[in-house]
C-alpha cells in the first residue's frame, strides 16, 4: 500500500468521524439514551455506549 493510499484512508476516517459526531450532536436526550435493542446484532444498545466505544477506539486526541 502506498503512502498516498494510507493518507486517503486517514482522510476518510477523519471525514467519517466528523459525520458520526455531527449526527450524535443532533440527538435529543431521549434519543441519546434510548435502548436500540441491537445487542443481539453485536452493536452497542444505546448511543452513549457506542460513542464511548468509538472515542476509546478512534485514537483521536481528546
Amino acid at each position: 500500500m502506498s503512502l498516498k493510499h494510507i493518507q486517503a484512508l486517514y482522510e476518510y476516517n477523519r471525514w467519517a468521524n466528523a459525520r458520526t459526531l455531527d449526527a450524535a450532536s443532533r440527538l435529543t436526550a431521549e434519543q441519546f439514551t434510548k435502548d436500540l435493542r441491537l445487542r443481539q446484532l453485536g452493536a452497542e444498545p444505546v448511543a452513549t455506549d457506542f460513542l464511548v466505544f468509538y472515542d476509546v477506539r478512534s485514537g483521536e486526541p481528546k
